[in-house]
């Protein structure tokens, strides 16, 4: 007994190789995995330039969505974990 890679019901498959318990259960995983594939390309990058919003100076990747560049994100990062040990009590410079 297999369990179906659409439906997760248990079938006795007919070939060594089977997945689906039928081919209803075949079209409906195919027609998803299409679905999923045409989603994935409509997410096109984005093609204007654009530059980090806290030092406007980093131009950002087009792939990058985030209006903030890495290193600006580091820095905020840094004083998040300073300031949770300043409250903690510890000596931070």
């Amino acid at each position: 007994m297999k369990k179906c890679g659409n439906c997760d019901e248990e079938f006795e498959p007919k070939r060594h190789n089977a997945v689906y318990c039928s081919p209803e259960c075949s079209k409906r995983a195919t027609n998803k995995k299409i679905l999923e594939r045409y989603k994935t390309k409509k997410q096109k990058p984005i093609k204007k330039k654009r530059v980090c919003s806290s030092c406007t100076e980093t131009v950002l990747s087009i792939y990058n969505v985030a209006d903030i560049c890495h290193l600006c994100v580091r820095k905020e990062e840094q004083k998040n974990i300073d300031k949770l040990l300043r409250e903690l009590g510890a000596n931070v410079k």
